[in-house]
């Protein structure tokens, strides 16, 4: 089992300030207008809990990350609040609506729950099946979930049966007991994407990765340390932890 650390998988090592040192140092950038003014120019998300703009000549304050057109500097005034834009005279922006909730933390709050909602037991297997239990229709709640998370609903499930197998194969009698007791419906499905998912043969897996060769990264991330394990096959292990003695040790 090897550590290393190949540029061509996207993989570095990154030294990065804690959550809430982070979290200090974005209010104290969008403490000063030109801070502000590089926010609205880039589109922060984050500048949206921090401040709204007004523009003179139209007579509307916006969040930071409104897709209207880019204002001139010298017509921006900038607020701590809503309220704040208000008592000056200005109007809500009837595209961003910085007064009601922001549409991408409501998709947010949707896609976790969908998210819990596939990890619970007996959960919906199809997509459609789904999405009517969030009450949305399937083209929308695939779009708003592959946004947020970057795969498909079946793509997330397949994950979750493959971590659920792999930890079952540890304590079943057989692989097939392991196939079953993780929630596939066949034998099929699961050898299907084993390899890929497993990143070894179940049997291998269940052996504990005995004569495995095994390369790993450890990064940082904004949730703390992260471990990719990977066979030649595929990716075995992905981790988070709180030091890099501890991910080595979940291996």
């Amino acid at each position: 089992m090897t550590p290393s650390y190949p540029r061509a998988a996207g993989i570095v090592s990154q030294s990065r300030p804690p959550a809430a040192g982070r979290s200090q140092m974005l209010t104290d950038l969008y403490q000063t207008a030109d801070g502000r003014w590089q926010a609205l120019i880039a589109r922060e998300r984050a500048a949206d809990r921090h401040f709204v703009y007004a523009v003179t000549t139209t007579g509307v304050y916006c969040r930071p990350t409104c897709a209207a057109r880019r204002p001139l500097r010298k017509n921006v005034q900038f607020f701590a609040s809503n309220a704040d834009a208000a008592e000056a005279g200005f109007r809500a922006c009837l595209r961003c609506r910085p007064t009601g909730v922001d549409v991408r933390e409501s998709q947010a709050t949707l896609v976790v729950s969908a998210c819990r909602l596939l990890e619970s037991e007996g959960a919906p297997k199809e997509s459609r099946k789904l999405a009517a239990a969030l009450g949305l229709s399937p083209y929308h709640f695939q779009r708003v979930f592959k946004r947020h998370t970057g795969v498909t609903p079946q793509e997330y499930r397949r994950r979750l049966l493959a971590e659920r197998a792999k930890n079952e194969l540890g304590d079943s009698e057989s692989v097939v007991e392991a196939i079953y007791a993780a929630g596939y419906g066949s034998h099929s499905r699961f050898y299907a994407g084993a390899a890929q998912e497993l990143g070894m043969s179940p049997a291998a897996a269940r052996a504990g990765a005995t004569g495995q060769e095994l390369s790993y990264a450890i990064c940082e991330c904004s949730l703390g340390r992260l471990i990719v394990a990977w066979t030649q096959q595929g990716v075995c292990e992905l981790h988070l932890g709180d030091s890099a003695r501890e991910l080595t040790a979940s291996l």
